[in-house]
């Protein structure tokens, strides 16, 4: 069975993804893309004969700010923004995006041209953050296609407490990932309470920390768990992302 046939239905099943030979399972190619490589797929379908078999969804919700707080570096963003779908890989993924008071939620693909293609039309409107809308999109999928988890990336909160709607998240099986851009310290810290509410992870992102690095290590973390973070090469993104996602 290849990785891809274990894929269908929105779920993973992975085996022990932590030896040498597994460890090279999955390639690093263009665009920072974790892809299974060949003779990878011969050593998980190895793995999986030799170890209990344990079930990971491999679904990753995308939830991102586009109002008008994040037009001085949109171009800039955007390019970074195109780049991060493509570091997820093969999953399955859900574009979600607010901006001008309108929530834009497109459905789940298996396709990263496409969901790049669709983030790279959005531009910056004005109104206040949607955050709290944007994970009830999420809410309300089918359980047979629910997100395993959440990046959120943005720079501003203007909404009220998280904290009803994260604990919903949580119940759920759904660690949010929040990766947040620039200074504004009370946006950090509303960040910082979804990601401990959700048992997921915080991050400033830039220079140093890169979202696509952040990206390309949720995406590994979600199919293999913590050891297959040994794929990262961005030590300070490895060791950030071992963190939390306890249940």
């Amino acid at each position: 069975m290849s990785l891809r046939d274990a894929h269908k239905g929105g779920s993973l099943i992975v085996t022990g993804v932590q030896g040498p030979e597994v460890r090279g399972s999955l390639r690093t190619v263009t665009g920072g893309v974790a892809r299974p490589s060949g003779k990878g797929l011969v050593a998980v379908q190895r793995a999986t004969a030799a170890a209990p078999v344990v079930s990971r969804t491999a679904n990753i919700g995308f939830v991102i700010d586009a109002t008008i707080s994040r037009s001085g570096t949109w171009d800039q963003a955007q390019s970074i923004q195109r780049t991060m779908f493509d570091s997820v890989g093969m999953m399955n993924m859900r574009l979600v995006h607010f901006g001008g008071g309108d929530i834009t939620a497109n459905p789940w693909t298996k396709n990263s041209d496409e969901i790049g293609k669709k983030m790279s039309e959005v531009i910056c409107r004005g109104g206040v953050t949607q955050i709290l809308g944007s994970f009830q999109e999420f809410l309300r999928d089918d359980p047979s296609v629910q997100a395993s988890c959440i990046i959120l990336v943005g720079d501003s909160y203007e909404e009220g407490s998280p904290e009803e709607v994260a604990r919903m998240l949580k119940s759920r099986g759904i660690a949010v990932y929040a990766f947040h851009e620039g200074g504004d310290s009370d946006a950090e810290e509303k960040f910082k309470q979804i990601a401990t509410l959700t048992n997921g992870v915080f991050a400033k992102f830039g220079p140093d920390l890169p979202l696509k690095d952040l990206c390309e290590g949720v995406a590994l973390k979600t199919f293999g768990g913590d050891s297959a973070l040994s794929r990262l090469k961005n030590a300070t993104a490895r060791q950030l992302l071992a963190g939390p996602r306890a249940g």
